[in-house]
């Protein structure tokens, strides 16, 4: 059941021959980047693919471990991501060929892990701009190309215009996410807004009603149901991250996401019945050793992630690695912990 949910997937621009040309070419504003990831992303959390991510903006920065003005952008975008929290996705995504330990290795030491942002050693689009790294791209929650730009702004003096520019854009698209499509009915913004604010069973009984209404022209219905397509997409899309949480020993990630799907899926069946059997399975007798791994390396790892690297946390990450052999959690500790003894650097 679970594999059935899991295996639903985009190509990158069609079937995988290479580097496709519009990727080479770098993205331009109004674009519609596509990419299948070919390797988990760190904290990615059953994140497969550019399109897993619609529902929010997702700001794309593009940096290498030597990059100048590393830690002032780094900064900037782990505060944007706390700062609008579910509704933005951050996605790090290093180009300079280091390899995901070290990428792993660098977030650790500078103590950037513990957030929601993504980290990911595969380039799912270029920015196609000259200049130093880090360079960045927004895309809105429909995943169209709003904003793209390069650190060679700021080294001209334009730095506190550029990030402005991003936050005008982040505020503006976070407000289009909650009202919908500009061009639908005044009543269907309320469901949008219900969406966006988890109040899925809402937002399903209003577009449905407005859908059927039969005062409603034409027009109104056929954006109804354009929205009730969307918002089911995304609970499937949701759904599927958790059974890939189950499938990879996330499982506290995974009773979360089920949490708030709870009691959300009464008027669509299908959907509500995948919940069910998530959830079902994620108790499962058979995951008992996975739980109790799960939860010792959620409490290391909230200590790991506010202290760094620290020997003694590092001898702890071999220790809970031993004691877990043979678990998901198990073999995360043990690359958090190869992690911690290499140099971010090579």
């Amino acid at each position: 059941m679970i594999a059935s949910i899991t295996c639903l997937l985009l190509t990158c621009l069609g079937p995988w021959t290479g580097t496709p040309t519009a990727l080479r070419q770098g993205v331009q504003v109004a674009d519609v980047p596509r990419y299948e990831f070919q390797r988990p992303l760190l904290n990615g959390m059953g994140t497969a693919s550019l399109e897993d991510l619609r529902g929010k903006p997702v700001l794309l920065e593009f940096w290498g471990t030597q990059a100048a003005a590393l830690d002032d952008t780094m900064r900037e975008a782990l505060v944007w991501q706390a700062a609008y929290g579910d509704d933005l996705t951050v996605l790090f995504v290093e180009v300079k060929d280091a390899t995901d330990l070290l990428v792993t290795s660098l977030a650790l030491k500078k103590k950037w892990l513990g957030g929601r942002a993504m980290w990911t050693t595969e380039s799912p689009c270029r920015v196609g701009l000259k200049g130093a790294l880090p360079q960045f791209v927004l895309l809105s929650s429909e995943g169209v190309v709003l904003l793209k730009g390069t650190t060679e702004s700021y080294e001209l003096g334009f730095r506190d215009e550029l990030v402005e520019a991003i936050e005008d854009e982040l505020r503006g698209e976070v407000e289009r996410r909650r009202r919908g499509p500009a061009d639908h009915p005044a009543r269907l913004a309320q469901a949008w807004d219900l969406f966006s604010q988890g109040r899925i069973e809402a937002a399903f009984d209003l577009a449905l009603s407005l859908a059927a209404d039969p005062e409603s022209d034409g027009t109104g219905a056929a954006a109804a149901g354009t929205t009730l397509d969307v918002f089911r997409a995304r609970v499937e899309r949701r759904l599927r991250r958790a059974a890939w949480q189950i499938e990879n020993g996330f499982l506290l990630q995974a009773e979360e996401a089920l949490a708030q799907l709870e009691g959300q899926l009464a008027s669509e069946a299908s959907l509500a019945s995948q919940q069910a059997e998530l959830s079902a399975a994620l108790h499962d007798e058979s995951l008992r050793a996975e739980w109790k791994a799960a939860k010792d390396l959620a409490k290391l790892e909230q200590k790991l992630y506010a202290k760094g690297s620290k020997s003694v946390l590092v001898r702890q990450l071999a220790r809970l690695a031993k004691k877990h052999s043979g678990t998901k959690s198990g073999e995360r500790a043990e690359h958090l912990f190869e992690a911690a003894r290499v140099s971010p650097y090579k």
